[in-house]
């Protein structure tokens, strides 16, 4: 973790999604998983970037936004760094949330179902 050159953080982040618009373009809308140590913290230039611009959705984030009742069809998931878990990154020296999971391209129904709890498992929308 190198707080350090969050400009060039940025624009690896948008060289990623440049390619995958390219390659969007050439085969159309897919479901894409975006996984990795992105060295960034939620709130980050990098974090707002994917999430609100290229319209990735972090499935911590996704998952951690437990609802007791769930939000319309319509209506997208959560997304905020306030969801992220509190860390995935633990050393002597730090402890934060650098490392993602993000998602987009899923339709409504296959997104994470915020019903199913620990409290309930078994609770499955239709």
């Amino acid at each position: 973790w190198d707080p350090q050159y969050p400009g060039l953080k940025l624009a690896q982040a948008k060289a990623v999604a440049a390619g995958l618009a390219a390659l969007e373009k050439e085969f159309g809308e897919f479901v894409t998983v975006l996984a990795g140590d992105f060295n960034s913290l939620p709130g980050s230039p990098v974090y707002s970037y994917l999430t609100t611009q290229c319209h990735f959705v972090s499935a911590y984030a996704a998952a951690r936004s437990v609802h007791s009742d769930p939000p319309p069809p319509s209506s997208p998931p959560p997304q905020s760094a306030a969801f992220e878990p509190s860390f995935t990154n633990l050393r002597h020296d730090f402890r934060g949330t650098l490392d993602y999971l993000f998602v987009r391209g899923l339709s409504h129904s296959a997104r994470v179902d915020r019903r199913r709890t620990a409290a309930n498992p078994d609770a499955w929308s239709e």
